[in-house]
C-alpha cells in the first residue's frame, strides 16, 4: 500500500512537472511572437533572421506561397510588408515534440498614404515552430483575410 501511495505521488509530481514546462514553453513561443511582430514592425531584420527558419515558407492573404525567409524578407525591404499596426491573439497553442502550432486572429493596419489602402484588416493565422538546433523558429505559416460582411 505504502509503495502505490509513493508511486501515485511520484507519477503526479511528473505530470505537474510536465504541464509546468509545457507552460513555460508556451510562454516562451508566445513572446518569440511578439518579438516578430515588433521587428516586422521596426523592419528589424537581423531579428526576423533569428526568429524565421531559412526555409521559412507563407501562404499570404494575397493568394501567394512565399517560398522563403528571403523572399519574405525582400517584401519587407520593398514595402509590401510595412504596418504601422500589428497584433495578434493566439486563441489555441498546440505542443508537439519538437513543433509548436499558434491558431488565432491578427489585425493589421497597412502604413500607407493612401486612405484606401491604410485601413484596419483582420485576418486568421497559423503560425508553426520548430525547435532547430536548440532553438525555436517559426518554419511555416498561413495567414488569411477575414472577408468583411
Amino acid at each position: 500500500m505504502k509503495n502505490s501511495l509513493l508511486f501515485f505521488v511520484y507519477m503526479l509530481t511528473l505530470k505537474v512537472a510536465a504541464q509546468n514546462t509545457e507552460q513555460e514553453l508556451i510562454q516562451h513561443i508566445h513572446l518569440l511572437e511578439q518579438q516578430e511582430i515588433n521587428a516586422i514592425l521596426e523592419k528589424d531584420i537581423k531579428t526576423l533572421e533569428e526568429i524565421w527558419d531559412p526555409e521559412f515558407t507563407v501562404n499570404n492573404p494575397y493568394n501567394m506561397i512565399v517560398p522563403d525567409r528571403q523572399a519574405v524578407i525582400d517584401r519587407i525591404k520593398d514595402g509590401v510588408i510595412n504596418y504601422s499596426v500589428f497584433t495578434r491573439d493566439a486563441e489555441k497553442t498546440l505542443v508537439y515534440d519538437n513543433m509548436v502550432i499558434t491558431m488565432g486572429e491578427e489585425e493589421i493596419v497597412p502604413n500607407s498614404d493612401n486612405p484606401a489602402i491604410n485601413r484596419s484588416m483582420k485576418r486568421r493565422y497559423t503560425n508553426i515552430w520548430q525547435n532547430k538546433n536548440g532553438r525555436w523558429v517559426i518554419v511555416a505559416r498561413h495567414a488569411n483575410q477575414i472577408c468583411s460582411e
